[in-house]
């Protein structure tokens, strides 16, 4: 069960309703002390480039990829973003190399930003339980999603939930062949209770994972991307992410990810 009060504390820090992302995102200390209580609200620990990388590998490999599939699933009708959104790592996760950093201003091998230093897990999980999260290809934010799915209490999808996953899925097949992604965010109203912001973490979120396919673009579910192989359409302006940005309709789901994800569909 997720703490409302926890929640409302870290959501007021960073949003303000019909304005948006604050200025000043202020605290008080007891609400802090009380979200931090919850797992809501961190300290801001000081961690490496190498220590996310190695923290994120490991985490996966203890988890399982129905575990993973059944958060998902169960988050369609609590509308828990935060539930659905380890999907994604895990993908993430689970083809990173292991590899120390390499480059200047950013790892060129997974682009991390920062070599090492204080990480503002706030805003992570502000974003987490906002939308489901917006750094899917950020180790940082991978290392930290995975982190919390752990530490959480897993899911269990009622017959409701799987019954919503199918009419999702069915209708990303029955997507006309070319349809953009916008076009499908109109389908999905639909599907299950969210917003627009929700219904496009979930695109991003199933294309990561592999569930979506993109032709001739691979998740990182097959085989890690490194960001300067993560190419983007040439237009004036990109709403997506990679490989999201490539998604049409026509391509359908992929058999396999179902199979590993999502056993009970398959």
């Amino acid at each position: 069960m997720r703490d409302r009060r926890a929640r409302k504390v870290l959501e007021d820090t960073y949003w303000e309703a019909g304005v948006g992302w604050r200025r000043d995102k202020v605290t008080e200390p007891t609400d802090f002390e009380y979200a931090k209580s919850a797992g809501y609200m961190f300290d801001s620990p000081w961690l490496s480039h190498d220590e996310l990388i190695t923290g994120a590998r490991e985490r996966a490999a203890t988890l399982v990829a129905s575990e993973l599939g059944n958060a998902f699933v169960a988050s369609l009708s609590s509308r828990d973003p935060a539930a659905r959104s380890a999907l994604a790592s895990f993908a993430f996760a689970r083809t990173l190399p292991a590899h120390e950093w390499t480059g200047d201003r950013s790892c060129h091998v997974c682009g991390e930003w920062t070599l090492e230093g204080p990480r503002d897990l706030n805003v992570l999980s502000f974003e987490r339980h906002k939308w489901g999260g917006v750094r899917h290809c950020s180790p940082e934010y991978v290392w930290f999603d995975l982190e919390r799915f752990a530490d959480e209490k897993e899911l269990v999808p009622s017959s409701e939930d799987w019954s919503r996953m199918r009419d999702l899925l069915a209708i990303v097949e029955r997507m006309p062949q070319g349809a953009k992604p916008a076009a499908l965010m109109r389908e999905w109203k639909a599907a299950f209770a969210s917003n627009e912001s929700e219904r496009r973490a979930v695109l991003e979120i199933l294309c990561i994972a592999g569930v979506t396919p993109v032709p001739e673009r691979p998740s990182f579910r097959e085989v890690f991307v490194q960001p300067d192989e993560r190419e983007m359409p040439n237009v004036h302006k990109i709403d997506w992410g990679y490989p999201t940005a490539w998604w049409r309709g026509g391509s359908g789901v992929s058999k396999a990810a179902i199979v590993e994800y999502f056993p009970t569909l398959a």
